[in-house]
């Protein structure tokens, strides 16, 4: 999500930028975003410390492109996920699932650790659009096969899925059954069992 990094590059160029990535969220990971230090990361990848700017501009700039990776990775999963000939009960769990994960393992990026200009932060809604657009496409579809009506159109049905999703995740107190149990209470359309792959959820 965020800053993307362009053009073709030489395979020894590729890796030095993959290497660097890939410690970097390593230690992201384990020490957040004030534990990446950069003339300590690249020493980790055999490197000069400025090596590291022949390919980041700055740690925001690497931390910025390590969440775009993660974050297109997780558009690749829901999407094949919508894909596959599965129950409402499946589609719904994964979207819930990957947006939890995600959110949780960027908490910091949500409070503000990570400068966010206006490329960044139109690039944001770039990215979640690309979400809204893979929900919506999945609701038009089954809508279209008689098997879904939100009773609204597909698109705000999307923007109100994928937001119920991302709050409900962004809690290490909601779990996911908690979240379709209240959709099943409170909107009849997950009360009606999608019959695909032969599982049904009541």
């Amino acid at each position: 999500m965020i800053h993307r990094g362009g053009g073709h590059m030489q395979p020894k160029v590729a890796d030095a930028r993959r290497k660097l990535m890939s410690h970097g969220k390593k230690t992201l990971m384990k020490s957040g975003y004030g534990g990446i230090v950069i003339s300590e990361l690249t020493a980790e990848c055999g490197m000069a410390a400025g090596t590291f700017y022949n390919y980041f501009k700055s740690k925001d700039d690497l931390v910025n492109q390590i969440i775009a990776a993660d974050w297109a990775a997780l558009l690749k999963k829901i999407k094949r996920q919508m894909a596959k000939p599965e129950d409402r009960y499946e589609n719904l769990r994964c979207l819930y699932q990957c947006l939890a994960d995600f959110q949780r393992r960027y908490r910091f990026f949500s409070t503000g650790s990570v400068v966010k200009n206006e490329k960044i932060i139109r690039s944001e809604r770039e990215d979640l659009q690309q979400l809204y657009d893979i929900m919506t496409e999945k609701i038009r579809q089954e809508t279209e096969r008689s098997m879904l009506n939100f009773g609204t159109a597909p698109e705000k049905a999307s923007y109100m899925i994928v937001q119920c999703c991302m709050v409900a995740g962004r809690s290490p107190d909601m779990k996911f059954e908690d979240l379709w149990n209240f959709l099943h209470v409170s909107n009849p359309v997950f009360s009606v069992p999608l019959i695909r792959g032969g599982k049904a959820h009541d």
